[in-house]
This record gives structure tokens, sequence and C-alpha cells, in this order.
């Protein structure tokens, strides 16, 4: 009897090293796990503040050709209306000065 009491006993002790052992084998690969996702989040997120500054960075890039275009279209519709300007200035002044033109020769006649 006393033998299987030891016997008992040493199956106790080698399933109490077993469940210890299994607790730190499982207690490791949390660990690690933890590390591994903590790892992984970091990449993830450097990679998104990479793509993120490259977008504001073409985005700002965008955004000043925008304005450049809209700029040099601006100045061309200027141009384009003191152009028409001009003329419509000259006109009227050639217009002007043949009827004071006229209006003189009509004086002299």
């Amino acid at each position: 009897m006393q033998d299987i009491f030891e016997e008992i006993i040493v199956i106790d002790q080698e399933a109490t090293l077993q469940q210890q052992q299994a607790k730190q084998t499982i207690e490791n690969l949390t660990a690690k796990l933890e590390t591994e996702i903590s790892d992984m989040c970091k990449n993830i997120l450097e990679e998104a503040k990479k793509q993120v500054a490259e977008y504001e960075k073409d985005l700002k890039g965008a955004n000043a050709l925008e304005y450049t275009q809209i700029t040099e279209q601006t100045q061309n519709e200027i141009n384009l209306i003191t152009k028409a300007f001009s003329k419509i200035k000259s006109s009227v002044v050639e217009q002007l000065f043949d009827e004071l033109v006229t209006k003189e020769e009509a004086v002299y006649e």
C-alpha cells in the first residue's frame, strides 16, 4: 500500500511539474506574441505615417500646381480683357477724332 501512495505522490509531483512547465511555456508564448503584435502595430503605424506624409506632399504639390494654373489663367483673362478694352478705347477715340475732323471740315466749308 505504501508503494501505491509513493507512486501517487511521484505522479502528482510529475503532474505539478508539467503544469508549471506548461504555465511557463504559455507565459513565454504570450509575451512573445504580445511583442510581435506590438512590433506589427508599430510597423503598420510607421507605414501609415509615411503614406500620409506622401499623400500630403502630393496634395500640396497638386494644390501648388492648381494655384499656378489658376493664376496663369486669371492673368491670361486679364490680358484678354485689357486688350479688348484697349481696342474698344482706340476705336472710340478714332470715332471721336473722325467726328471732330468731319465737324471741323464742315465748319470750314
